[in-house]
């Protein structure tokens, strides 16, 4: 009775949070929205990008998919050290791939930025930046992006 309307409280008052972070995380029904993201984040920067999201091989041998691990802090007090203990960690879904962006060297640092504020949760693994000399020669950018996704999502 009490206890379970107590728990309800909680649940209602971070509710709206966790279906705010949830949008944010692709899913089977919005990973081509992500998508989309990106080849307008490319288009508007005036680069050509190819994803890769098949190869199982990439500069920094990561796999395709994996599960990012982040520690949760735990209240575990030792009686007779009070100290504070990291606990469990949890599993996050996640998809690793290769994207390669070309264009001029000011359209790929526009596009960069892009990925820096995008409204979805990743993780820029690596950046490679190949130029010719001058600001107006074509370069590529190799990158190695880590994409949290919805559980959902068939990997």
């Amino acid at each position: 009775g009490e206890h379970l309307q107590e728990l309800n409280g909680r649940w209602n008052a971070i509710a709206s949070q966790i279906n705010s972070v949830q949008a944010l995380l692709p899913s089977d029904d919005t990973f081509a929205l992500f998508v989309d993201y990106l080849e307008s984040s490319g288009e508007h920067a005036g680069v050509t990008l190819a994803p890769d999201f098949e190869s199982k091989t990439t500069h920094t041998s990561k796999q395709q998919s994996s599960s990012t691990k982040f520690p949760v802090e735990s209240e575990k007090t030792d009686a007779a050290q009070k100290k504070t203990t990291t606990g469990s960690s949890l599993s996050v879904p996640s998809i690793t791939f290769t994207l390669d962006a070309t264009g001029p060297l000011g359209g790929i640092e526009s596009f960069y930025r892009s990925l820096e504020k995008s409204p979805y949760f990743l993780n820029i693994d690596s950046a490679i930046l190949q130029a010719a000399d001058g600001i107006d020669k074509p370069a590529l950018l190799t990158t190695i992006i880590t994409l949290y996704v919805d559980t959902s999502l068939k990997q």
